[in-house]
C-alpha cells in the first residue's frame, strides 16, 4: 500500500537519503545605505564561488553516484523512466520538503516527520514514487 512502512525490497534502492540543508548567509541591509553596484557584484561572485566549492567538495560525487544508481535501476526495469537527474532531485525534494515544513506538517497532521515511523513512511513514499 502506498506510504506504508515496509523493508527495502529493491536491488537499486539507495541505502541513505541525504538531505543537504544550507543556511543562507544574512547580510545586514539598511534602507539608509543601499549596497552599491560594486558590492552587489562582489557578493554575486562570492556566491558563485561558494556554490562551485560546495558542489565540488560535497555534492558532485553523491549526485553522480545517485544518477548512476537510477540509470542502472532503469536498465534493470525497477526504476521509473525519466531523466535520472530530475528523479534524483525529486527524491531529495520529497524528504527535504517535509523536513523544511516540519512544524507546519506537525500542526496540520499531528505527526512529527522526524520520528522513526514518519521517516519510514517518507522512505516508503519515495520507493512508491521511484520504483516500478
Amino acid at each position: 500500500m502506498p506510504g506504508e512502512c515496509r523493508p527495502k525490497e529493491y536491488a537499486y534502492a539507495p541505502s541513505v537519503i541525504r538531505v543537504f540543508n544550507s543556511r543562507a548567509q544574512c547580510v545586514p541591509f539598511s534602507t539608509f545605505s543601499a549596497p552599491s553596484s560594486d558590492s552587489l557584484q562582489r557578493a554575486e561572485l562570492l556566491s558563485r564561488e561558494r556554490i562551485h566549492w560546495l558542489i565540488d567538495v560535497h555534492l558532485r560525487e553523491h549526485f553522480s553516484d545517485g544518477r548512476s544508481m537510477i540509470r542502472r535501476g532503469q536498465a534493470h526495469g525497477s526504476v521509473r523512466k525519466g531523466d535520472p537527474a530530475r528523479l534524483y532531485y525529486a527524491v531529495i525534494g520529497f524528504g527535504g520538503t517535509l523536513l523544511s515544513v516540519s512544524s507546519e506538517f506537525k500542526v496540520l497532521t499531528g505527526r512529527d516527520v522526524c520520528t522513526e515511523v514518519e521517516l519510514r513512511r517518507t522512505i516508503a513514499m519515495i520507493h512508491d514514487f521511484l520504483f516500478i
